[in-house]
Parts: structure tokens; C-alpha cells; sequence
């Protein structure tokens, strides 16, 4: 009998297989320290694990399953980015028809059936567990590189936001957005339809879906309303916000290839390097002054509406991409009016900016084919039909708004400087300066000197437009869409006004769609025959030019009124780069080998690596005190909220009906009220999560109305209701029958008076029965 000798192992084989358990293992340590941050800010850490649960089964893996049976075959990196983002309007439309009939938890029918159906049905179990082509596999450094850039975004949010916005009840200076989202996501885990919080009775016409989708893993997993939307959510949204940005980019360079019909080398580092240029080292221009104030990478935590349309956009790229590459099929064009309809209510400045990416698309394409663009057009027309659906129902804030160029210019102090006139802002929004409308030439000349700089401090996220005139790129439809997308969400926000300047929110929302432009445009832009050591000494040499300037910048600028001092730094940068691309012509040998790397490649390297030492002192001086444990910042001290007065709210939340309508006496920050305060209180409706008979109307349909016909900060102004002001004010100072009858009436149940806000009548108790007392505040119950 012949011996057979032992099979041997394979090598490979056993090269592979700690693959997966390492990608398993390193994405656990990444929700571990993510965890652990989170319980060190106050949160419960059955809660986080039951939130991060119900996140992922509840909206992650059905928008995933879903992405995957309607696209066309596509790598886990745009499944999971773009799935991530069509699992939020899915969970929507089933929290539509629970929180109609009053049952929250019916909403797991909906992924209980979707995991269901993809197991039963055969044409759809497929999905579950995809086979790949090889080139789209998701390689481990892809993994590794994304562990890395995660929690590092992750760090960044928790020492900028989290870390500093203390859970209730403790006392503390929280943002009055804060209060004002938690108060609508309250409203929206009982009700389709949302009441002004400040106004009993009256619609609420507000893009409302981020708040709604909050509400609905609130209810699922057992969250309170304050820890999902000041900690939880954010966080959840981060982490779909950077998997978006990688498979945006991703989707970009596919394009390239589909144009090209051949095979390019996959660069598998592009989507990690965007995600981290956006989401850890926000790249913008810091040399010295100007700075679009509340914009950053466009994240802000205190607005869950802009996370949410920062990221719809995004996810617009695979869809629309798809449709202009003509690979797209039925169910593309079904993931596009999902994720359209989802715009619908997310935010206002969605459906604009989308149209005008598609129109230019279409003029393009027109223009180089001579042929109708039908998909271009459709998507265009699309976006713009809904645009007046939607106001009917769910847009709002939009109150105020108004064509006007360059108002925010009026946020900049060199203007008020220029042109002689005074500023002055009054709490946050507002400056009661003259406009330009009607200027003189100086005022035009000067606003527009301060628009050039800003396009300066934005080059970073605007450099991708400037690929456009490369011919290879031109040809290319995605671009033009893309390109469209990011220039008119900067233009909003010059030829726009809008009460508090929220006209940032144009260009908030596309500017990770416009850094993912810029790394991709570069990529593109270098022949694929050059490769790294031929071009490292030209680009190291850029990089640390920028460098250079970047820390000359730091070291003799601030923010600084003079406009002639804020140009030294770009003149410095201009004058360096120009002595860098003479010496890539001129210079020795290593560098004139750059001269195979397009200009713009090299600007951006340079550009990229000037705003590096801004960002890097932003970290020391933000990480130092967290990682010594020093206390947050306590804030603008007109924003302070006691415990005492939290937990009376909170008490009254567990104490009292969904229904039930509370007067209060509490309006303004400061707490004290007096006319002309700022009217901005809605803590009280944020932690009774009821109904107020009258609140802080600051952000009501009339207020932000008003606005542009007075020269009133919106914040400020006289109460649209002052009927409703008077009868609450009275039924605290001074109380009578006929008030305390009159407020039953209207269906008032409780009555909230805050010692801080104003005087508590001590005959108010003989009207009304006391059932909670604390040193700020004191809560009567009306009727038995």
C-alpha cells in the first residue's frame, strides 16, 4: 500500500484567516473606547449598548440589505456608507404608521420583516452575503486605516462637544438649540404632526425627520430624550457621516474608471484620507482672519437637521452617479426619490442645491453632446417639484429668508471698521448694522475685498471645482454635478440672508461632499504611470511649504480687524508657492520631475498641509484639559439653567400626561424676564417634554418673519402673542381668579413658576395646588 505523504498547509490560507477576527476585534476595541468616553459624560452604559444595538438592527443593516437589492453591484464601502444613510428615511416610514396608531414598538416589525424577507425570499438571501468580484473587496488596510480615522473623529467630537454638554439634571450652560431639538423630538415620539413647543395649538411647520428618527431609537431602545439627541445620536451620526464620506469618494474614482472603460489601480487609501481631511483635520484655510462662524466641517452637534442633509448629500452621490454613468437601472432611480423624499423634511437648502448640480449637469452634456440630457433634466425637475411640496407640510424655518449679497459679510468686524459703521450683536444672531443694499461704492469695494478672502479661507473644500479644466474630467457628468452641488451651496451663502445668518446652512451641508471633490479631483488628476518616488521630493517640498505657512501664520496673525494684515499670510502662501512651482520648472533635477504632476495637484498639497498647524493647535488646546480632567468651559453665563430648575422640569416630565399643556413664566436668557430679553428659553419644554401654553418664541413663524422688516434682533423682539404673554406672566405675579380660570379654559393643567424668571405670588396657592417645591421653582397642579 503506498504511503501518501501529508497534505501541506497552505500558507495563504492560514494567512487569511485572522482577517475577519482582526477587522471584528479592532472595530470592537473602536466601540469600546467610544463607549467608555460616553459613560464618562454621564451616560448609562446599558444604555449606550442597547442604543448602539437597536441603531445598528433598526436602521444600519436594513438600509444596507436594501442598498444592496436595489443598486447595481457595488463594493460593502458604498453598502455600508449610502445604506447607512436610506436606513434613517426607512425606519421613518415605518415610525409613520406606529406613532399613528400609539405604539412605538410596532417599528421593529419593520426589520424583524426586512431581515425575514431577505432570509425567505431566495432572489433576495443573496444579499445577505454577497460574493465579490476581487477588485471589490474591501482590502484589511481599508479596515485598519478606518478604525484609525473613526476614532479620531470620534476624540474630536467628544472633546469639542460632548465632553461639554452636560446631561440633565446638572446645572449647566447648554446650547438653547440643544433644548429646542430635544423638546421636538419629545413631541415627535407621540405625534406625526408637531405643536410650536412655545405655542399650544398651533402647527409647527419645521423639517422635523432627524428629530423624528431620533425619537424613534429613543423608543426602541429605552433612551431618555436628552441623552439620544445631546450624546447618542451625534454619535451614531458621526460614524455614518465619515463611512459616507469614504464610499462618496469611493463612488467619485469609479467614476473615473467607468469613463475610461479600463481597469485603474485601486486606491483603496482615497475614502479614509477624505474622511479624515473632513471628519479629524477639517481642512480650512486658519490664516488668521476671516472664519464663516458655525460652519467647522459642517458636523455641529447642536443641529440634527444639518448632520442629517450633511449626509444625505453624500448619499445622493451613488444614485446619481449611477443615473449619469448610464449604469443605472429601476432600482436606482427608486434609492434616488427615497433618499429625495428624505430631503424633503431634513433641511431646506437640500433640494436647491441638488437641482443646480443636476441643471448644470444637463447644460453641460447638452452643450458637449448635442443630445437632450433626459436623466440630468429629470433629476433637476425632481428636485425642484418637490422643493414647493414639501414647503406645504414640512419645510419651515425659512421665515426671514431673502435675496441679499454678501450679508454675512456684516458678521465680519473689519466691514463695521471700513466703512465707519458701528457694529453691534446682540446675543447670537443679528447685527444691527445697515445692509448693503443700496451702498456706496467703498461699502461694495469693501464687501467684496472681504468675499475674496473668505473664498481664500474656503479653498481647501472649493479646489476640486478647478478640475474642471482638465478635458478628461470635463467629459465626465458626476463631476459636473458634484461641482454644481458644491459651488451653489457657497453661493447660497453670499447671495442669501436669513435671520442669524443660517444662510451658512447652504454651504454646512455640502462641504464634506466638497473635500471629497477636491481628494478625488487630485487623484485623478496624477497619470496613472507616474508613481511615488518620481514625485515624492516635489511633493514633500510642497507639503512643507504649506507647512511653513502655516506656522508663520500662527505666529504673527490673529483675529485681527485690519484687512491689510489679513492679507500678509496669503501673500506669504502666494509668494512661496509661486517659488515652488518656478523651482518644479527651473530647479534641480528631483523636482522637475514634478513637472508630470499637474499644478493643481501640487496647490493642493500645499493648500492642504497649510491648514494643518492651525488644526493641530486646535487639538492641544482642547485635548490638554480634557486628558488632565479639567472641568468644561461653564459658557456664556446667560445660558445657565440650575439643577434645581432641571430637575422641577424633569419632575413634571414623569408626573404628567403626554397631553397635558403647562403654563410657565420662563421666556429669556438670562432666566429673569424683562422686555426685549432674549426669548430663547426652551429648556422647560425640553424637560417636561409637554406642551407649553407659551414659551420662548424666539424661533416661532412670526418672529423669523418679522425679522427682515425691523431692525430688531429676531431674539429679541416683542411676542407675536401678547395676550397669551400677559395671561401667563399674570397667573404667576399676580394671580386671580379670572386668570387661573381663564388659563383652564384654554387647557392649561399645570403651571411652571420659576423664582429666577420673575416674583411668585404667594396667593397663587390659593388658586391652584402646589405639588412640587425646590429653591428655583415651584409647580401647581389646576383642577383636582
Amino acid at each position: 500500500m503506498p504511503i501518501v505523504p501529508p497534505i501541506a498547509a497552505d500558507p495563504r490560507r492560514w494567512a487569511l484567516w485572522p482577517g475577519p477576527v482582526a477587522t471584528v476585534l479592532g472595530w470592537a476595541l473602536v466601540a469600546l473606547v467610544v463607549a467608555a468616553a460616553l459613560v464618562a459624560s454621564g451616560n448609562n452604559p446599558v444604555t449606550v449598548l442597547t442604543f448602539a444595538v437597536v441603531w445598528l438592527v433598526s436602521t444600519t443593516l436594513p438600509g444596507i440589505l436594501v442598498w444592496r437589492a436595489l443598486c447595481t453591484p457595488t463594493s460593502a464601502i458604498q453598502e455600508v456608507g449610502f445604506g447607512s444613510v436610506l436606513g434613517i428615511g426607512l425606519l421613518l416610514l415605518a415610525w409613520l404608521p406606529a406613532t399613528l396608531l400609539g405604539h412605538p414598538l410596532l417599528m421593529w416589525l419593520w426589520p424583524i420583516g426586512a431581515a425575514t424577507t431577505f432570509g425567505a425570499v431566495p432572489s433576495l438571501r443573496t444579499h445577505l452575503r454577497p460574493r465579490r468580484a476581487h477588485q471589490q473587496r474591501t482590502p484589511r488596510r481599508w479596515q485598519l486605516t478606518m478604525m484609525a480615522v473613526a476614532a479620531l473623529a470620534f476624540l474630536r467630537l467628544w472633546v469639542n462637544a460632548l465632553q461639554q454638554t452636560v446631561l440633565p439634571p446638572h446645572q449647566s450652560t447648554v446650547f438653547q438649540d440643544f433644548w429646542y431639538e430635544i423638546a421636538l423630538t419629545a413631541h415627535l415620539g407621540h405625534q406625526v404632526t408637531i405643536s410650536d413647543p412655545a405655542v399650544a395649538g398651533v402647527p409647527l411647520k419645521y423639517h422635523w425627520f432627524s428629530n423624528a428618527h431620533a425619537a424613534s431609537v429613543q423608543a426602541l431602545s429605552g433612551s431618555t430624550t436628552p441623552e439620544v439627541v445631546m450624546h447618542l445620536w451625534p454619535v451614531a451620526m458621526l460614524f455614518t457621516f465619515v463611512f459616507a464620506v469614504a464610499a462618496a469618494a469611493e463612488r467619485v474614482l469609479q467614476g473615473a474608471e467607468e469613463l475610461s472603460g479600463e481597469v485603474i489601480k485601486r486606491r483603496w487609501w482615497v475614502g479614509p484620507l477624505a474622511a479624515l481631511l473632513v471628519a479629524v483635520f477639517p481642512v480650512t484655510l486658519y490664516l488668521g482672519w476671516p472664519q464663516v462662524r458655525g460652519v467647522d466641517n459642517g458636523f455641529v452637534v447642536s443641529s440634527t437637521s444639518g448632520i442629517l442633509a450633511l449626509t444625505i448629500v453624500l448619499a445622493l452621490v451613488g444614485p446619481v452617479l449611477d443615473l449619469l454613468h448610464d449604469r443605472g437601472r429601476r432600482g436606482t432611480w427608486v434609492l434616488l426619490g427615497l433618499l429625495l423624499l428624505l430631503s424633503t423634511g431634513s433641511k431646506p437648502s437640500i433640494l436647491p442645491v441638488v437641482a443646480c448640480g443636476a441643471a448644470l449637469a444637463a447644460v453641460v452634456q447638452w452643450a458637449q453632446t448635442r443630445r437632450f440630457p433626459r436623466t440630468a433634466a429629470t433629476l433637476s425637475l425632481i428636485s425642484l417639484l418637490l422643493i414647493p411640496v414639501s414647503a406645504l407640510a414640512l419645510i419651515g424655518s425659512t421665515g426671514g429668508s431673502r435675496l441679499q449679497l454678501f450679508d454675512i459679510v456684516l458678521l465680519d468686524p473689519a466691514y463695521g471698521i471700513a466703512t465707519g459703521t458701528s457694529t453691534n450683536l446682540p446675543g447670537h444672531g443679528g447685527w444691527l448694522v445697515p445692509g448693503l443694499a443700496g451702498g456706496s461704492a467703498q461699502v461694495w469695494g469693501v464687501a467684496t475685498g472681504l468675499v475674496l478672502l473668505y473664498v481664500l479661507t474656503e479653498l481647501p473644500r472649493l479646489l476640486g471645482l478647478l478640475g474642471l479644466a482638465d478635458r478628461t474630467l470635463r467629459v465626465d457628468p458626476g463631476t459636473w454635478w458634484c461641482s454644481g452641488v458644491v459651488a451653489s451651496g457657497f453661493g447660497g451663502l453670499w447671495v442669501l440672508a436669513h435671520p442669524a445668518y443660517s444662510q451658512h446652512y447652504f454651504w454646512r451641508i455640502t462641504i464634506g461632499l466638497g473635500v471629497v471633490l477636491t481628494v478625488t479631483t487630485a487623484v485623478r488628476l496624477v497619470p496613472p504611470q507616474v508613481r511615488w518616488p518620481e514625485v515624492r521630493s516635489a511633493l514633500l517640498g510642497f507639503g512643507a511649504g504649506g507647512l511653513v505657512v502655516g506656522l508663520v501664520a500662527m505666529s504673527v496673525t490673529s483675529p485681527v480687524e485690519s484687512i491689510s494684515r489679513r492679507l500678509l499670510p496669503y501673500v506669504a502662501g502666494f509668494v512661496v508657492c509661486s517659488v515652488l512651482l518656478a523651482a518644479r520648472r527651473f530647479g534641480p533635477a528631483r523636482l522637475r520631475v514634478a513637472r508630470r504632476v499637474p499644478t493643481l495637484v501640487l496647490i493642493t498639497v500645499f493648500v492642504v498641509l497649510t491648514s494643518a498647524p492651525y488644526t493641530v493647535w486646535s487639538y492641544a488646546v482642547t485635548v490638554g484639559p480634557a486628558v488632565v480632567g479639567a472641568p468644561p468651559s461653564d459658557g456664556p453665563s446667560e445660558r445657565y439653567v440650575s439643577a434645581d430648575e432641571q430637575s422641577a422640569a424633569l419632575w413634571l416630565q414623569h408626573n404628567s400626561a403626554v397631553n397635558d399643556v403647562v403654563a410657565t413664566n420662563v421666556f429669556c436668557a438670562p432666566t429673569e424676564y424683562q422686555p426685549g430679553c432674549r426669548h430663547v428659553a426652551f429648556w422647560v419644554a425640553a424637560l417636561t417634554e409637554r406642551q407649553l401654553y407659551y414659551g420662548a418664541w424666539a424661533y416661532t413663524a412670526e418672529s423669523l418673519s418679522a425679522y427682515p422688516q425691523t431692525s430688531t434682533d429676531y431674539q429679541r423682539g416683542p411676542a407675536p402673542r401678547p395676550a397669551r404673554l400677559d395671561l401667563s406672566l399674570r397667573a404667576v405675579r399676580a394671580p386671580t381668579p379670572a386668570v387661573i380660570g381663564q388659563l383652564r379654559q384654554q387647557g392649561v393643567t399645570w403651571i411652571f413658576a420659576d423664582g429666577r424668571a420673575t416674583q411668585i405670588s404667594p396667593q397663587l396657592e390659593q388658586y391652584a395646588t402646589l405639588v412640587y417645591e425646590n429653591a428655583d421653582v415651584s409647580v401647581y397642579r389646576l383642577g383636582p
